[in-house]
């Protein structure tokens, strides 16, 4: 690739996370953290793949520089870039080289299905996962959720299953954000480095509350109104890793 070790002086955390999980919540309250914010280490979104990118982290590292030089030599400086990124060799190296943070968000499979249908009917019908037309937008609900069930979950498993090979990461479900959203960011910020107390926790989770996301409906259990043979169809896809452990995803 090109790239040379990088000598790091900054939080750089990567929240790769599946669709749907709360992740844009997430990262906005990790940007809101003292000396924290948000950034980019992808070319482009859409129907891209989000992989990482040499150019874009580069870009993130310089970011931090010159807010690093702006600011007293004590404080804390760093970013958290939030992807839809499947582990790989490229990307292992990329975590290495620039010193990145992984923390991978996941959430109950079913309730994924029932919020990347309200996705694709309000807010987009385009993505990388799988090719979807305008039209889809107007199917009835059994059809969209085949379809995601069919097309888009298969990616879900990709990304679970490409993370389990990735060591020293840290894990988060939707679930305990949900339940405990104080906990979940003190952990975080204890395994990461970040330099907050709860004090500052909290006027982060404040001031995310009162961001523009782009959540559906925060419910868990809506997976629960699917038809049995969508489940099925999710179920048959877990049976081809037996012995892994799926519990964090709902199985």
């Amino acid at each position: 690739m090109g790239v040379v070790e990088d000598r790091q002086t900054d939080c750089r955390l990567l929240l790769a996370c599946f669709p749907k999980s709360g992740s844009t919540y997430l990262s906005e309250v990790l940007a809101h953290l003292p000396g924290m914010r948000r950034d980019c280490l992808v070319l482009g979104y859409q129907r891209r793949e989000q992989e990482l990118s040499v150019e874009a982290i580069k870009g993130a590292i310089a970011r931090s520089e010159n807010a690093q030089s702006a600011a007293s030599a004590e404080s804390q400086v760093g970013f958290v870039a939030q992807h839809h990124v499947r582990f790989s060799n490229a990307t292992q190296r990329l975590v290495r080289v620039f010193g990145l943070t992984p923390i991978i968000l996941v959430r109950d499979i079913f309730d994924a299905i029932m919020s990347f249908q309200d996705h694709v009917k309000n807010i987009s019908n385009e993505f990388p996962m799988a090719y979807l037309g305008e039209d889809a937008r107007n199917w009835p609900s059994h059809r969209l959720q085949l379809f995601i069930a069919d097309m888009i979950i298969p990616w879900y498993f990709n990304f679970f299953m490409s993370w389990t090979e990735c060591r020293e990461v840290m894990w988060v479900t939707y679930k305990e954000l949900v339940e405990d959203k104080m906990k979940t960011v003190v952990t975080i910020c204890e395994h990461v480095g970040i330099a907050s107390d709860f004090d500052q926790i909290g006027v982060a989770l404040e001031k995310a509350a009162q961001s523009s996301t782009r959540r559906n409906k925060g419910v868990q259990g809506r997976g629960e109104q699917l038809g049995q043979d969508i489940k099925d169809r999710v179920y048959q896809y877990a049976a081809y890793y037996p012995g892994t452990d799926f519990s964090a995803i709902g199985l």
